[in-house]
């Protein structure tokens, strides 16, 4: 009597110990049947479950509380548990008054609560599932906003990639006419003074092409500094004969119409 009296009174103590546990775990932890049905659940579980009543999901389906995209990967979970595995996996699913959440689960096999430890069958025996879950909504959220600014630092790097491309390329064509015509003059001394003149010309509408394009380029930085730009009207007829003009001499041997 003696030995039965002190069995109970270490069980006792034994859950009641479970008890302070379950009740200082921050987690939603659910005791379950092996067939999923919560049978208990802990008071901040309930609290974060946005649970006012437990009765409204006792005996249910523990499958039944979250959605549907998430039930098959529930299911999945709590056959391992049964099989004897801890499962781990991550969703979302709301709250009882609909708050969307995302949690971080875990469900493990309880083993030998039939409390005849004689065996080592039955104190491998799977008598009950728990699972805990955590709200990690917040670290979620954390961790989308990062993920949404990389995409961002992404697509800004390769937008500044194609604009240093087409900087290098604008460039180089001006460059290259001066280059050329310069080139013409010192390997031609003889040439004739119309003919120096215009290439004299030339190299001196690519020097002012260059300067409008860091001007252009300094209105650019102004803008992303958050310098308000002055806006004025602009005379398309003679930037269209400079396009044409320089098309001409890039494209010699083609046909241009304008």
């Amino acid at each position: 009597i003696s030995q039965r009296r002190a069995f109970e009174q270490a069980l006792k103590e034994s859950e009641e110990f479970a008890n302070s546990v379950l009740s200082s775990s921050p987690d939603c932890i659910k005791v379950l049947d092996l067939s999923g049905r919560i049978l208990r659940m802990n008071d901040p579980g309930l609290k974060v479950m946005e649970i006012d009543d437990f009765s409204t999901v006792q005996d249910c389906l523990w499958t039944s509380l979250w959605s549907l995209e998430m039930q098959q990967t529930v299911l999945d979970a709590v056959a391992g548990a049964c099989s004897g595995q801890a499962v781990h996996f991550q969703g979302q699913t709301a709250t009882q008054k609909g708050t969307l959440k995302w949690w971080d689960v875990v469900v493990a096999p309880i083993l030998g609560l039939n409390g005849t430890v004689q065996t080592v069958q039955s104190v491998h025996s799977v008598q009950r599932l728990v699972s805990v879950s955590r709200d990690m909504t917040a670290q979620h959220e954390v961790f989308q906003a990062l993920t949404e600014r990389e995409a961002e630092l992404r697509e800004a790097h390769e937008t500044q990639r194609h604009f240093v491309n087409d900087l290098a390329h604008e460039l180089r064509t001006p460059l290259t006419a001066i280059s050329g015509n310069l080139e013409l003059i010192l390997r031609y001394p003889h040439m004739t003074p119309e003919d120096r003149n215009e290439a004299l010309g030339e190299a001196l509408g690519e020097s002012q092409r260059l300067g409008r394009l860091a001007s252009d380029l300094l209105g650019l930085a102004r803008g992303d500094a958050g310098v308000e730009l002055e806006r004025s009207e602009l005379e398309l007829r003679p930037l269209l004969l400079e396009a044409w003009k320089e098309t001409g001499r890039l494209s010699r041997g083609h046909t241009l119409e304008l």
